[in-house]
């Protein structure tokens, strides 16, 4: 869809993959998130716990934790 997005709209979009850990085993998620690093675009996970996606895929990022009305970057 993203490659397709892309041919069509000659723009990169944003990947939204909400809480993936929850969906997926570590091997398929870690699968999936290889594959999605290579995409080239922009991506923002959810999780309940920040070490269950793999970013070291990524050389930059930014984790923030969100609670009712507040987004606090992690450090």
């Amino acid at each position: 869809q993203a490659d397709y997005f892309r041919s069509e709209t000659k723009k990169s979009p944003v990947l939204l993959v909400d809480d993936l850990p929850a969906e997926l085993d570590k091997a398929h998620r870690g699968r999936l998130v290889e594959l999605i690093s290579k995409l080239g675009c922009q991506v923002f996970f959810t999780a309940t716990d920040p070490n269950l996606i793999e970013t070291s895929h990524w050389n930059e990022g930014a984790v923030f934790h969100v609670e009712p009305g507040k987004i606090i970057a992690a450090k």
